[in-house]
């Protein structure tokens, strides 16, 4: 069996926050959007693994966008998943 795992991608939330109005836009709107991208290779099922490395985050929701995502101040809606019909 081979093995599709990408390399861990270790994400700052804070690494811009020196920058003008970056701190303020995020207490102002009480999000911190960040953006990773990923290589699929291969068709099929995938999975998201998620690791915390600090307690004090909290993840809200992963948004995947597959190309056509149109951009929204509340983001898209959710993804309503039936176990029985997948």
């Amino acid at each position: 069996m081979e093995n599709y795992d990408e390399a861990p991608q270790i994400i700052s939330l804070n690494n811009d926050e020196t920058k003008t109005g970056v701190w303020g836009k995020w207490v102002a709107d009480n999000i911190n959007i960040k953006t990773t991208s990923h290589s699929i290779s291969k068709q099929g099922k995938h999975t998201i693994k998620y690791r915390m490395i600090s307690p004090a985050v909290i993840l809200q929701k992963f948004v995947l966008d597959f190309g056509g995502l149109k951009p929204g101040y509340l983001g898209p809606p959710e993804t309503i998943f039936n176990a029985k019909n997948n």
